[in-house]
């Protein structure tokens, strides 16, 4: 769901669910996310962000923020940067990426 806070800032969470039939064993994962962005320009925007997934073994939490730039009006590149805030979670994540629509 999300929330448009001021012409400028929203907020967008997300729930969810994924299940992993690995061998030995199926796991579910369940996450939760919070994450609140400005626009700078309007091409460029920055976004601010928590994390956090569960299954029965860990509860890893992140929390990071990244950069989204519209190179055009149907293709966006992204970087972003997460830092473990708990013991079962990755010290440090880095991902770029790019979506294009069609």
């Amino acid at each position: 769901a999300g929330w448009s806070l001021s012409p400028t800032v929203g907020l967008t969470t997300i729930l969810g669910a994924t299940y992993a039939n690995g061998e030995p064993d199926a796991i579910i994962v369940g996450e939760a996310v919070a994450v609140l962005g400005t626009s700078l320009t309007d091409a460029l925007s920055v976004y601010a962000e928590l994390a956090a997934f569960t299954s029965e073994n860990a509860t890893p939490v992140f929390g990071g923020g990244g950069l989204t730039f519209l190179v055009t009006p149907d293709v966006q590149l992204d970087a972003a940067v997460d830092l473990g805030l708990t013991d079962e979670a990755e010290n440090l994540l880095l991902g770029a990426g790019a979506s294009i629509r069609f």
